[in-house]
C-alpha cells in the first residue's frame, strides 16, 4: 500500500519563511483536504474475510463489483479495505481480527460490506494490521495490532480495537504499519519507526536495541517524501528521487544485490517517482513511467518471466507508461496511460481475474476486469484481493469558439464565447491563451469571457471545460485574435494597481493547477517551483510579462506526491506561497 504525503500543518509555512528568507506574503496554514480524483471503487479477488466489501460470503471473486461511489481516497490493508467518501466520511470493510476495522467489539471478527469509522477524514493508510488515519485537523489515529505499540501509542493492550489519537509523533503527514512495526513521515520531511527492531529495521543492530517506543521514535532518515512498509523493512524516496531501503533482507526485499538485513539505509535505484511494497516484494515507478521489481518471485509477482527472486531491481516486463500501481503478498497489479490494467503473479485467489484455470503469470499480461470502466487511473492492493477507482469520463470539449474585439483608449477586450458543455458536474472552464510563446490560463464560471490585453498582436486562445472532480476535456479548437492596442495603460480600470501572488487553483492538485498572478506594468517575471527542502524543481515564467492578469498552469506528472513553493520575483516585488500535490 503506498503511502501518500498530505497537505501540509503549520509547521510548513515556518520552512517557507527559512527556504527563502521572504515575509510570508499570503502564505496560509490551509485545513488539510483532498479535492480529487473522485469516483467509484471496484473490487475482485480474495474474499474470505469480506475485504472485497461487496456483502458476499464467496471466499473469493473473479469478477470485479461495485463497492462504494462518490470515493476520494482509498487504501488496501492485508486482509481489510479502506475508503474515504466525498464527505470526508472514513468506511471500512473485511477482517477485525486486530481491530483495524475501528468496531470496538472483539467478538466482530470481519465485515462483509463498509462500516463508517469516523468522520472528518483526510487521508487513510491500511497497514498489513492495522489502519492509520488522519482527520482535517491534522490529528492522527490509528488502530490494529499493538503488541509492540507499533500503531504508534502505548495503550498496554495486544490489540485496538477503536481508534485512539497518536499524540507522541506529531506532524504527521502520512503513516503505516506491518504486523511489528509502525512507519510515519512527517511535514519537514524526517521518517520515524517505532516497534520491533527485529531486523535492523529501526536503524539500529538487533543485539542493541530491541525495541523502540512511540515517546522515542527512531528516526530512520530526512529529506524523505515517500515510503513503502514490508515485512520487516522499509524502502523510501528522497527528495531528489533516490530510492532507499533498510531492514530484513531475505528473498532481495531491499533490493540491495544481497539477501542480508541491513541496518543502515542503503540507495538502490536513482529516479525513482513512486513506491509500494507488501510482504517480501516491491515495485517502484520511475520518472519516465517504467515500473521496477525487486524481492521474492516464487509466483512471478517480480514480472520478469522467471521465478527466481530479483535480488536488485528489474523491469517489469510491459510495465512501461505505467500511471499506477500496487504490490500484493504474491502479485502485483498496474494501469497504464491507455486505461489497461495489467497484472502479474498468483492467481489462486483469482486476484489476477484469470479465473481458476490459470495459477500464476510470470510475465505481466493485461487482464480482463469487465470492460465496464471508464478511467481506471488508480489501483490499490496489499494482500491478494484489488481496488480499483473508475472515474467518471472526462466531460466534452467545448465548440463554437469565437471572439469579438473592442478597443479602448489605452487597451483592447477580446470578448470570447462558446457554445455550453452540457453535463450535469460541471464545475468551470478553463481559458488558455497564448501569446508570444507564453500559456497563460483563467477560469470561467460561464461560456463566455472577457480578456483584457495591452499589446498588440497575435493572441491564440482554447477552452476546456472541467468537471467537479477537476478531470478536464480536451481543449476546443484554437481560435488565433489578432489585436491591434496601445502600450498605455493610465486609463484602463482593469490594469492592476499593485502586484500580487493568488493561491493556486485546485489545491490539492493531480497533477495540474493554475497559478495566477497581477502585475500593473510590464515587469520580467520569474515563477518558479520549490520542495520542501529548497531546491528548485521546476520553472514555469521567466519572461517580460505586460501590465495585467496572468496565469499560467504546471504539470506535476512526473514529480513526487507532497508539498511545495512557488515563488514569484517581478520587479522589486517577492511573494511565496505553498501548493500540495496529491497523487
Amino acid at each position: 500500500m503506498k503511502n501518500t504525503k498530505i497537505l501540509s500543518i503549520s509547521t510548513l509555512v515556518v520552512a517557507a519563511l527559512l527556504l527563502f528568507s521572504l515575509p510570508a506574503n499570503g502564505q496560509t496554514a490551509e485545513t488539510p483536504g483532498i479535492i480529487d480524483p473522485m469516483g467509484t471503487i471496484y473490487s475482485w479477488g480474495y474474499n474470505h474475510l469480506g475485504q472485497l466489501g461487496i456483502d458476499s460470503e464467496d471466499e473469493t471473486s473473479e469478477t470485479p463489483s461495485e463497492v462504494i461511489g462518490n470515493v476520494i481516497f482509498f487504501s488496501a490493508g492485508q486482509d481489510h479495505s479502506l475508503y474515504i467518501s466525498e464527505d470526508s466520511t472514513l468506511w471500512a470493510t473485511g477482517s477485525n481480527s486486530h481491530g483495524q476495522l475501528g468496531i470496538n467489539d472483539a467478538e466482530v471478527a470481519s465485515q462483509l460490506s463498509p462500516v463508517e469509522v469516523d468522520d472528518d477524514v483526510i487521508y487513510v493508510s491500511g497497514g498489513i494490521v492495522s489502519t492509520h488515519y488522519i482527520k482535517s485537523d491534522g490529528s492522527l489515529w490509528a488502530m490494529g495490532r499493538n503488541d509492540f505499540s507499533q500503531i504508534g501509542v502505548e495503550t498496554g493492550g495486544e490489540n485496538q480495537f477503536s481508534p485512539v489519537e497518536v499524540t507522541d509523533i506529531t506532524d504527521v503527514v502520512a503513516a503505516e504499519g506491518n504486523q511489528i512495526n509502525g512507519f510515519f513521515l512527517t511535514s519537514d520531511g524526517t521518517l520515524y519507526g517505532v516497534g520491533q527492531n527485529s531486523h535492523g529495521q529501526m536503524g539500529a543492530d538487533p543485539n542493541d536495541v530491541a525495541d523502540v517506543s512511540p515517546d522515542d521514535p527512531a528516526e530512520i532518515d530526512t529529506d524523505v517524501v515517500k515510503f513503502a512498509v514490508g515485512f520487516g523493512n522499509v524502502s523510501y524516496i528522497k527528495t531528489d528521487g533516490s530510492l532507499w531501503s533498510i531492514g530484513r533482507g531475505d528473498a532481495g526485499m531491499l533490493g540491495t544485490g544481497s539477501t542480508d538485513h541491513i541496518f543502515t539505509p542503503a540507495q538502490i535505484a536513482d529516479a525513482a517517482v513512486d513506491v509500494d511494497c507488501a510482504a517480501r516484494n516491491c515495485n517502484y515507478l520511475d520518472s519516465d513511467g517504467q515500473l521496477w521489481a525487486y524481492g521474492r518471485n516464487t509466483w512471478g509477482n517480480v514480472g520478469d518471466g522467471t521465478n527466481d527472486n530479483a535480488l536488485e531491481p528489474v523491469q517489469v516486463l510491459h510495465g512501461d507508461n505505467v500511471v499506477s500501481f500496487g504490490t500484493g503478498q504474491r502479485h502485483a497489479i498496474f494501469a497504464k496511460n491507455d486505461g489497461s490494467v495489467w497484472a502479474t503473479g498468483h492467481n489462486r485467489e483469482n486476484q489476477m481475474a484469470q479465473g481458476d484455470e490459470v495459477d500464476q503469470i510470470t510475465e505481466a499480461e493485461e487482464i480482463s476486469v469487465g470492460g465496464t470502466y471508464d478511467n481506471i487511473t488508480i489501483v490499490s492492493t496489499n494482500g491478494a484481493h484489488n481496488l480499483v477507482m473508475d472515474q467518471s469520463p472526462a466531460p466534452p470539449a467545448p465548440k463554437n469558439l469565437s471572439a469579438e474585439v473592442q478597443m479602448e483608449d489605452d487597451y483592447s477586450v477580446v470578448e470570447l464565447t462558446w457554445d455550453d458543455v452540457d453535463v450535469s458536474d460541471l464545475s468551470h472552464y478553463l481559458v488558455s491563451r497564448t501569446f508570444d510563446g507564453t500559456e497563460t490560463s483563467f477560469q470561467s464560471e460561464t461560456s463566455s469571457f472577457n480578456d483584457t490585453v495591452s499589446t498588440a498582436g497575435d493572441y491564440t486562445y482554447t477552452v476546456k471545460a472541467v468537471d467537479q472532480t477537476t478531470f478536464s476535456s480536451d481543449p476546443s479548437s484554437e481560435l488565433v485574435v489578432n489585436v491591434e492596442v496601445n502600450v498605455s495603460n493610465e486609463k484602463n480600470p482593469n490594469i492592476p494597481s499593485a502586484y500580487s501572488l493568488g493561491q493556486n487553483y485546485p489545491n490539492p492538485f493531480n497533477p495540474t493547477t493554475t497559478i495566477s498572478f497581477d502585475v500593473p506594468e510590464q515587469s520580467h517575471v520569474t515563477l518558479t517551483i520549490y520542495n520542501v527542502m529548497g531546491q528548485q524543481v521546476a520553472e514555469l515564467v521567466n519572461a517580460a510579462k505586460s501590465a495585467g492578469s496572468h496565469a499560467v498552469v504546471w504539470n506535476a506528472q512526473h514529480h513526487v506526491s507532497g508539498v511545495y513553493f512557488y515563488k514569484i520575483t517581478a520587479g522589486e516585488f517577492t511573494a511565496v506561497r505553498k501548493l500540495t500535490l496529491l497523487k
